[in-house]
């Protein structure tokens, strides 16, 4: 678990971890679409009366959270990013103790990505083998090569040979993404007709998915 420390000696508090949809690198647990939960650590001697999680601090988008009750020594911020347009925030935590001390975090980036990847594309679907010859005679081997591309990064691509979550089986992967372009070598079940569909889900960092439908005769 990534964690912040801060400089100051005696009270501060310290951003802990993000966790949900919209995630601080590759930390995530699936929640509600767009809600995010920030974990806060307080090391002090005087209780606080109040805490608050800034989102761009002095900017015209300036965003206020309330948070909940401290426990044992943490504070928990939960709410919707999906109103936060998706890039990359500076997030801050301030408080006030009953001595009337405030004590803050230091500003941490937080990359917002609850829009699914902007482009997914198969661009060539090529027979690598020959149906008629050797024990692939009952499948038919293909070559994918498809564009992927997403602001904050690709995480995962699929290939399936139907609608994907809908009868359609996953027949290959990749994480392998360059210059958003990626590759899958995958076999498909040998059709008379040489007519087949495939479909391509490409997944972003943050478990948002676009996917892409080709028809193809081989």
């Amino acid at each position: 678990m990534t964690s912040y420390a801060l400089a100051m000696p005696m009270d501060h508090l310290t951003i802990r971890d993000f966790t949900g949809e919209s995630s601080l690198e590759k930390e995530m647990r699936r929640a509600e679409r767009g809600m995010l939960t920030v974990s806060v650590d307080y090391l002090g001697a005087e209780d606080l009366t109040y805490a608050t999680l800034s989102i761009d601090p002095e900017t015209e988008n300036h965003r206020v959270v309330q948070s909940s009750p401290l426990e044992k020594d943490r504070l928990t911020f939960t709410f919707d990013s999906q109103g936060i347009a998706d890039g990359k925030h500076l997030v801050v935590v301030e408080g006030m103790t009953i001595a009337g001390k405030k004590v803050s975090s230091q500003p941490v980036e937080l990359n917002i990505d609850n829009g699914p990847p902007s482009l997914v594309r198969i661009d060539s679907v090529v027979r690598i083998d020959s149906a008629e010859e050797g024990p692939n005679r009952n499948s038919v081997l293909v070559q994918v090569q498809a564009t992927v591309v997403d602001d904050v990064g690709i995480s995962l691509v699929e290939l399936h040979d139907g609608i994907p979550d809908a009868g359609g089986r996953l027949i290959g992967a990749s994480q392998r993404i360059e210059d958003n372009r990626c590759t899958i070598v995958a076999g498909l079940d040998y059709a008379a007709s040489r007519i087949y569909s495939l479909y391509l889900r490409a997944y972003d960092q943050a478990g948002n998915y676009r996917v892409d439908r080709v028809t193809v005769q081989l």
